[in-house]
Parts: C-alpha cells; structure tokens; sequence
C-alpha cells in the first residue's frame, strides 16, 4: 500500500493528493470517473469507475497520514504500475 502524498498551498491548507490514471494507467479519472472513500482505518481508496465495469481492479489504497482540507489529481505523485498499490 502507497502512503497518500500531500501538499500545503499559500494559505496553509494541507491537501491530499489523488492520482490522476487508474492504477492499471489506462484511464484518466477525472474523464474515466472515479470514487474516492476514507475509511476509518484511514485508508484512502481511489477506484477508478471505467475499471470497474471490468475485471481489472484500478483502485488505489492509499495509507493516509492526517486531516486534509481538500483533495486534488496529481499526475506525478503516483507511479502509473500495479507494483505499487
């Protein structure tokens, strides 16, 4: 499991960053569509919606490490490979 990457903008507020691709690569997220739930174990999980209309699994489980204000994509946080889910 990754650990969720983070960023603090100009005003202080601390902001998760979600990958951009499905875990697989195919699919943009934000085209593709995508859910993002926290669990209360405080996993992050990213599934991708084009992914699961097949037999892929294009979720990302992220350890989350704190609070964030909000959430964008990053599209160089998260490597685009299944080895590191």
């Amino acid at each position: 499991m990754c650990t969720a990457q983070y960023r603090v903008d100009g005003l202080g507020a601390r902001i998760v960053l979600l990958p951009a691709r499905c875990v697989p690569g195919e699919h943009v997220l934000a085209a593709s569509g995508y859910t993002a739930t926290l669990t209360a174990e405080g996993v992050l999980c990213v599934a991708c919606s084009a992914c699961t209309t097949s037999d892929v699994d294009g979720r990302w489980l992220l350890a989350t490490t704190g609070e964030a204000s909000r959430a964008e994509f990053s599209a160089t946080a998260y490597p685009n490979t299944t080895s590191t889910r």
